[in-house]
């Protein structure tokens, strides 16, 4: 039994979890999105159930960093509450916040959550300061836990949003590249769309996972830091006094601003497409 924990807590403590669930996954979604660009689905699925060791180790490495760059497309707005993915509640130092909501009153400013990296970088090393002893392997253990699901949870959710994206770019380039517009070529155009009620169930799947996904990084990012706090309180650590927020799972922001996104795309590949007929036609 000792070994088998030993085993858990070096995947956890070596980030191995962290690598495959948070980067690996996310990023080999995305590059199957651009795969399907080149080959159709069913000979893409193919050609990786054939790779070799070696061609899958390279996959692998291109999974993983393309898992950072689905991770920066979720930090594109620092650590205001309009990015997709968090790392830590809002926090704010208890002093600073009596301090803009006074300056709030007089309408100075708005108030704010401007502590939020401070305070939490000072949690996580008091955190870490105490609990590197043999007897708190499961609470670093828990800690990690949540981290590793907080960051899988994140960056899938943004990976398939991405998917979906390349994906509607890729479908409308192709419709409005079409160097031959007659009407059969309109016409065998349609016969090879895939019916929309066939596409339905995927559709509705695809914004169920993303809205679940969303949902569980959001709470595992307030979890883990109700470990941290629920620790340090456990061993009387003192820790600074600050007001905590987590922003909610799916604002309104969110469910206006995805579909706008997901036009964005689909104006941005038509115009591509068009772009490039023309200039192939030139």
């Amino acid at each position: 039994m000792a070994v088998v924990n030993q085993i858990f807590d070096a995947f956890y403590t070596r980030l191995v979890l962290r690598d495959i669930f948070g980067k690996v996954f996310p990023g080999l979604v995305v590059l199957l999105a651009f795969g399907e660009w080149f080959k159709p689905t069913d000979e893409l699925l193919e050609w990786l159930h054939d790779l070799s060791l070696i061609q899958a180790a390279a996959l692998v490495a291109a999974s993983w960093i393309a898992g950072f760059v689905v991770q920066s497309l979720g930090e594109l707005r620092g650590e205001g509450i309009g990015r997709l993915i968090h790392y830590m509640p809002r926090l704010e130092h208890e002093q600073n916040r009596q301090r803009n909501n006074a300056e709030s009153e007089k309408g100075k400013t708005e108030g704010g959550w401007d502590d939020t990296i401070q305070v939490a970088r000072t949690l996580r090393t008091l955190f870490r300061e105490h609990t590197s002893g043999a007897r708190d392997a499961d609470q670093r253990m828990q800690y990690e836990r949540f981290v590793v699901i907080k960051e899988a949870c994140g960056n899938s959710y943004v990976a398939v949003m991405t998917y979906a994206a390349i994906k509607l770019l890729f479908f409308w380039f192709n419709i409005f590249a079409e160097k031959d517009c007659s009407a059969d070529s309109v016409a065998r155009w349609k016969s090879g769309m895939p019916d929309l009620l066939s596409l339905s169930p995927i559709i509705v799947l695809a914004v169920v996972a993303i809205t679940a996904l969303r949902v569980m990084h959001i709470k595992h990012v307030h979890r883990q830091y109700e470990h941290v706090v629920s620790v340090l309180q456990t061993k009387n650590v003192p820790y600074p006094p600050h007001t905590e927020g987590v922003p909610p799972a799916n604002p309104l922001w969110f469910w206006v601003g995805i579909p706008v996104f997901y036009l964005v795309v689909v104006l941005l590949g038509s115009f591509l497409g068009w772009l490039s007929r023309i200039s192939s036609a030139a």
